[in-house]
């Protein structure tokens, strides 16, 4: 898979997101390049180490197709609640349906060896992911950003949102 890192500077400390781009590949990849030539977007890769992936090697193109790209490319995390900013503007009825967006939080360990379990925010000895409470989820006045009223938000190595929200013209984000 191919992601977009969202980076946040807060508090002197920064953080991240991960958005996940809509396409997968045969193949493990890495080394992404834009051709000068052509300006589309080359990457190659390998299937190693803990991979799923269903080929041993792959050189593809990712090329533009000159259709829109919804998808979330800026945060900013505040008291209570969080502000998400998309690409394009957003369908105000499906942010307000509180049945489109949803979070889990988790917290994983430091330890000697690689990877850890998922441990609950509330129960630290748990292994589980915890529901997190959206309150609100409001479309600013810019068309683009949601605003989250997330009550009980709390420093977490791990937070999950899920969207399930249209752009402007009805395409699904």
């Amino acid at each position: 898979s191919m992601s977009l890192v969202v980076i946040e500077k807060l508090q002197g400390a920064v953080q991240g997101g991960i958005v996940r781009f809509p396409f997968r590949f045969p193949s493990g990849v890495m080394r992404g390049r834009f051709n000068p030539v052509d300006g589309q977007l080359y990457v190659a890769g390998l299937r190693g180490w803990s991979s799923g992936a269903a080929k041993d090697c792959a050189f593809q193109r990712i090329r533009h197709t000159g259709k829109p790209v919804h998808l979330p490319v800026g945060v900013v995390t505040r008291k209570g609640g969080m502000d998400i900013t998309f690409t394009s503007p957003l369908d105000a009825a499906s942010v307000a349906d509180p049945e489109n967006i949803g979070a889990v939080a988790f917290n994983v360990v430091r330890t000697g060896g690689y990877g850890s379990a998922e441990f609950s925010v509330e129960e630290p000895k748990k292994q589980k992911r915890d529901p997190v409470e959206i309150k609100s989820a409001v479309l600013k006045d810019d068309g683009r950003t949601i605003a989250l009223e997330i009550p009980g938000l709390k420093p977490v190595t791990n937070l999950v949102l899920k969207f399930r929200v249209k752009a402007a013209d009805g395409t699904p984000v």
